[in-house]
């Protein structure tokens, strides 16, 4: 697994990408739903929460998030994140992990 990142002037690009087996395309559209495990998936000890988390996250955020893969070749979720103006207050990540809390 390698990360990679890119810095444009206002948003910061991250790619976490692996070189596993990869994810076949008719799980994609599901891939972000709670509790969603594929059928041929192997690890049955994950409640399938970790995507679902990130994606609701990232949409608090307004940031989007994105899933690249194909059998065979790997996964890539890539993801932005905003960045702060220069001197500008950063807002609270409190407001943020309340609201998500509440909506679990």
């Amino acid at each position: 697994m390698r990360t990679e990142m890119s810095v444009e002037p206002t948003l910061v690009w991250v790619r976490v990408i692996d070189t596993g087996s990869g994810i076949e395309p008719q799980h994609l559209p599901r891939i972000f739903d709670r509790f969603y495990s594929a059928p041929d998936h192997s690890d049955r000890d994950r409640a399938g929460l970790g995507l679902a988390i990130v994606k609701r996250i990232m949409d608090l955020h307004g940031q989007s998030v994105r899933i690249l893969s194909g059998r065979g070749t790997g996964t890539t979720v890539e993801f932005t994140l905003q960045r702060a103006a220069a001197g500008a207050p950063t807002r609270s990540s409190a407001g943020i992990i309340t609201r998500l809390a509440r909506t679990a």
